[in-house]
């Protein structure tokens, strides 16, 4: 497996990432365990999870199968969303509503539909600062290499205040580097403004390549890490790329 720096970082990752985001959600926690555990075997080095990813399961699982080989492997994490206490509640129904989900049509858009409309966003600087305790505690770590606001707003990437929670984190050794994963045009105001990031993340694939067009010359000269989120476009690569 091919390796790379990410930005002038200090991090060296496999140029294949492993998306955590079906990690205890769609896929069920054994399934999730293999997965992680396959990608160990070929070589992947880098993990990106989210505390959206079902609702902090996809943080713990992975922290339960890196524990013991941390030091092998990059892992980036995520905050911004919020979520009802239903959700939270509905979290620890899915496990047993999943194999009906499969059988029956339209269950799984149903119920993806309810998932999307109990979580909301928040980046104020006091649960930022909570989010961060919260994930190093369902990851079983003291420091994550990565962290990232999650689908900031073209507002909150002007909030100084909001990055200098991220600042202190990083000043305490308990983040290595911060950024932002979002669209492409929040992304550059966050590279062209004194936020101190060290790494974007935006979806570039071959039916997005505008990305790769106009904001990654612009984070090589400015020395800040590219990460592509949704490299297959969410499987569409396969079937809507042309040949």
């Amino acid at each position: 497996m091919e390796h790379r720096s990410i930005g002038s970082t200090d991090l060296n990752v496999s140029v294949l990432g492993f998306g955590c985001a079906p990690v205890a959600s769609r896929a069920g926690k054994g399934a999730s365990v293999r997965a992680i555990e396959m990608a160990l075997d070929r070589g992947v080095t880098f993990f990106d999870t989210a505390d959206m990813y079902g609702v902090g399961g996809s943080e713990r699982t992975l922290g339960e199968v890196l524990r013991g080989r941390r030091d092998r492997v990059v892992v980036a994490t995520k905050c911004g969303y919020s979520f009802s206490s239903k959700l939270r509640a509905m979290s620890w129904v899915k496990p047993l509503l999943r194999p009906l989900v499969k059988k029956l049509k339209g269950v799984k858009s149903a119920a993806g539909a309810v998932m999307t409309s109990q979580r909301s966003q928040c980046f104020e600087p006091a649960y930022v600062e909570r989010c961060v305790h919260d994930s190093l505690a369902r990851l079983g770590v003291e420091r994550v290499d990565m962290f990232f606001l999650h689908d900031p707003p073209m507002d909150v990437v002007g909030r100084r205040e909001v990055f200098d929670v991220l600042r202190a984190f990083k000043a305490q050794g308990k983040i290595r580097h911060f950024g932002v994963s979002c669209d492409a045009d929040v992304a550059r105001r966050a590279v062209e403004t004194d936020t101190g990031i060290s790494v974007v993340q935006v979806s570039a694939n071959v039916l997005e390549q505008q990305p790769l067009r106009e904001l990654l010359p612009l984070t090589r000269a400015s020395g800040i890490g590219f990460v592509a989120r949704q490299p297959f476009a969410n499987g569409r690569v396969f079937t809507d790329a042309p040949l």
